[in-house]
């Protein structure tokens, strides 16, 4: 079995990922403790994502994890009791073993048209997020193949963790 290390947190989600437990592992209790805990460590996450996703549209999706247009208060929904529920469905209650359960459960919303860093990533798993090339000219598949290009003026072509266009209601 592969084991997500340390090392593999940082280098698959740069900073502010998970606290380390013992043994240098990530910690990810917050995921499959209790409700509490998993909205004191999301709480801040989702808030900045919510601020920084407000600043550049007015729309946001459907939520990766849950499948259901996001609300207008988006950082209460990842915080929520709900969210979390599914979350641990989606991780058949276990930890995160790979950098592809990790990748899996990153959502990317297209904030620029083209360009270096036009897009914005956010972890469901680790809240970990920022500014990444969103697949404008190029779609990185869900299997983590090479990036196939797409003609600027056709539409994305959507992996199963892409921002879908949606409103919220």
């Amino acid at each position: 079995d592969f084991e997500i290390s340390a090392g593999t947190v940082a280098a698959a989600e740069g900073e502010g990922g998970p606290a380390m437990a013992a043994g240098g592992k990530p910690d990810f209790s917050h995921v499959l403790g209790s409700g509490s805990g998993w909205q004191s460590y999301m709480e801040r996450h989702s808030t900045q994502l919510e601020e920084t996703l407000w600043k550049h549209m007015n729309t946001w999706g459907t939520c990766l994890v849950c499948g259901d247009a996001y609300p207008a208060n988006l950082k209460s929904h990842i915080w929520g009791k709900n969210h979390c529920k599914k979350l641990q469905e989606l991780l058949s209650w276990r930890e995160p073993t790979s950098p592809e359960d990790l990748e899996r459960l990153t959502q990317y919303w297209p904030l620029v048209p083209g360009g270096q860093h036009s897009g914005y990533k956010f972890n469901h798993v680790t809240g970990v997020q920022g500014l990444c090339d969103f697949p404008g000219a190029a779609t990185v598949p869900a299997n983590g193949g090479a990036p196939a290009a797409a003609a600027p003026a056709e539409p994305v072509p959507v992996a199963p963790n892409v921002y879908d266009g949606g409103g919220y209601g």
